[in-house]
């Protein structure tokens, strides 16, 4: 079990130099996820994911590894149609962890990709961590980086239409909680809408699809996202979802 940790404003920076994510069996075993009573989080693993870190979806080691062999794949795929190489670019991605954690693998795996954290930090978080971030809202960061693939994780709102139209964007990888999904304002950015019975349905006909995206559930990685609201009854609700322009 993890011991209380201090207040949000009191929350030390952590050094991403120094910041080794754990394992799923180490969490599984560190913190207690029991459901308090009165709320449905588990407060020992909220406590340190959100309250220490910041974080609402926790970068487990394995999930750093999958994703960036799937990124790999696609960045060897797009850098043989590009003259330069290929820029995966993080739109909302408050303190930049995952970003800095996706460039330190894929600098290891000997990928020639270029990895950029934006946020316009426009809800004025305190800073948890000490990763470069591009004080950027998401269309002033896909214009100064034009980006071949975006990743948005826990998005504040639906950004979508601005990555699909934007021309470089061959790829954008949503990643949260599907159902319900994170923020009620991504209902079209998942393809979900709601009946008039208030139940979540797949729209017949998606945005994305309407305007030339496929979407591919990356569903080998789901086992291995935690993000703070896990608990024991349901520890993996987040998803990873690919969106690719159709050639």
């Amino acid at each position: 079990m993890s011991s209380p940790v201090a207040s949000p404003a009191e929350a030390p920076v952590h050094h991403i130099a120094d910041f080794e994510p754990l394992g799923i069996t180490e969490i599984r075993t560190r913190f207690d996820f029991t459901p308090s009573p009165h709320d449905y989080f588990a407060l020992d693993w909220w406590r340190y994911c959100q309250g220490e870190l910041g974080l609402y979806e926790y970068p487990t080691s394995e999930y750093v590894t999958a994703l960036t062999s799937y990124l790999g794949k696609r960045v060897t795929e797009l850098a043989e149609r590009a003259d330069e190489p290929v820029t995966i670019l993080e739109v909302a991605a408050g303190d930049g962890v995952l970003s800095a954690l996706l460039e330190r693998s894929l600098i290891v795996a000997n990928i020639p990709a270029r990895v950029i954290a934006s946020d316009d930090n426009s809800w004025h978080r305190v800073r948890r961590f000490d990763c470069p971030v591009e004080c950027l809202d998401y269309r002033e960061a896909m214009y100064v980086y034009n980006p071949s693939i975006v990743i948005g994780a826990w998005v504040p709102s639906d950004f979508t239409p601005g990555f699909r139209a934007w021309p470089s964007v061959q790829e954008y990888l949503l990643i949260g909680r599907t159902l319900p999904p994170n923020i009620p304002a991504s209902l079209a950015a998942w393809g979900l809408r709601l009946n008039e019975r208030g139940e979540y349905v797949v729209c017949a006909e998606p945005d994305y699809e309407r305007e030339g995206f496929q979407r591919r559930n990356l569903d080998h990685l789901r086992p291995l996202q935690i993000n703070y609201e896990a608990t024991s009854q349901n520890m993996h609700s987040s998803e990873t979802v690919s969106f690719r322009r159709a050639s």
